[in-house]
């Protein structure tokens, strides 16, 4: 058995985190990092999604490599077959008779696909509960009845998930966009009925000219702690992102948009093609040369418009102490 890493280094326990778009897993195996750990997904023969340890314990070939052999992963370099519960299940060259060593298992991690993607549980596969939380506002909309754009982020998720909260920047960092949806003399922004109790945390931003006058422009917001965001647009648009650590100083995402609309499929699709085209290489451009990298309250002056990042960050740094330091001993993680 690979030695177990310690997801809680990088994230609270018993959270729930994407692991890739259900889209993205067939039957071949994919090698992923998530977490700081080694991870390689498949299929079983049912087509139920299953999370493992990624490398063979025999001699550490890279399962992601491998194939599917009816419920068995089976690895490229010497044939050894593993089951869903992570146990060898065949050696070929000691033989079906053989007794198989203790050691030789890979470590199971507690996943669940649920709303077009495959999340993992970072607590015990004891704690892990029957379906993964959402946001009520998307329910009834087919999540796979829209686009993925996929965000690569060079940066902590503790830079990166401001992002998902970051109402205020659009008007500066995207005015083309913003042009499209308002008038560029709504820069200042209030927030609305704003509710931060509990994990599902809401309210609306309102964008208006300084000074008060003309139309104000609306957008409502919700966040699921720690990692799923909404904003709801005119025209039953809805704009959802979540995002997960790769290690500790690179994090993903996807953005995905839902329309309930005729012709939703295409329109998400545009969405996407413009988010992917005009939006995201402009928020790159500026957080990749924010300093420090890791954000946090002791290094930012935030302001009201900064509510949801004040409060997540407030949050963050109780449930996983040290993560915002910059050599924390306690993130090294291997497997």
């Amino acid at each position: 058995m690979e030695p177990a890493v310690n997801l809680a280094a990088l994230v609270p326990n018993d959270t729930w985190w994407p692991l890739l778009p259900s889209r993205q897993l067939k039957r071949k195996p994919i090698a992923l990092e998530r977490l700081g750990a080694q991870v390689v997904v498949w299929r079983n023969g049912r087509g139920e999604a299953q999370a493992h340890g990624r490398f063979c314990p025999h001699r550490r070939a890279d399962l992601g490599q491998g194939s599917v052999h009816g419920h068995n992963l089976v690895c490229k370099f010497h044939g050894f077959e593993f089951d869903g519960t992570g146990q060898c299940r065949l050696m070929p060259c000691e033989g079906s008779a053989a007794k198989i060593p203790p050691g030789m298992a890979i470590r199971r991690f507690p996943c669940l696909e649920a709303h077009g993607f495959l999340w993992l549980w970072s607590g015990s596969p004891e704690t892990m509960p029957a379906a993964v939380p959402y946001l009520p506002a998307l329910a009834g909309i087919p999540p796979l009845a829209s686009a993925d754009t996929e965000m690569l982020w060079e940066m902590p998720l503790e830079r990166s998930v401001e992002q998902l909260m970051d109402m205020h920047h659009t008007p500066f960092t995207h005015p083309l966009v913003w042009l499209s949806i308002s008038s560029k003399r709504n820069t200042r922004m209030v927030y609305e009925d704003l509710q931060l109790e509990g994990d599902h945390w809401r309210g609306t931003a309102r964008f208006e000219p300084d000074g008060g006058g003309g139309k104000p422009f609306r957008l409502p917001h919700q966040l699921l702690f720690p990692n799923q965001s909404l904003l709801e647009f005119d025209y039953g648009i809805y704009l959802y992102a979540t995002l997960v650590p790769i290690n500790r100083e690179r994090s993903i995402g996807w953005v995905r948009y839902l329309v309930k609309a005729p012709f939703s499929r295409a329109l998400s699709g545009i969405s996407n093609w413009l988010e992917a085209r005009f939006v995201q290489p402009d928020d790159l451009a500026v957080l990749l040369a924010n300093r420090p990298a890791r954000g946090g309250l002791q290094h930012q002056c935030l302001v009201k418009a900064d509510s949801f990042i004040a409060h997540w960050h407030r949050r963050w740094s109780h449930l996983v102490p040290g993560a915002y330091d910059e050599a924390n001993p306690k993130a090294n993680t291997s497997s």
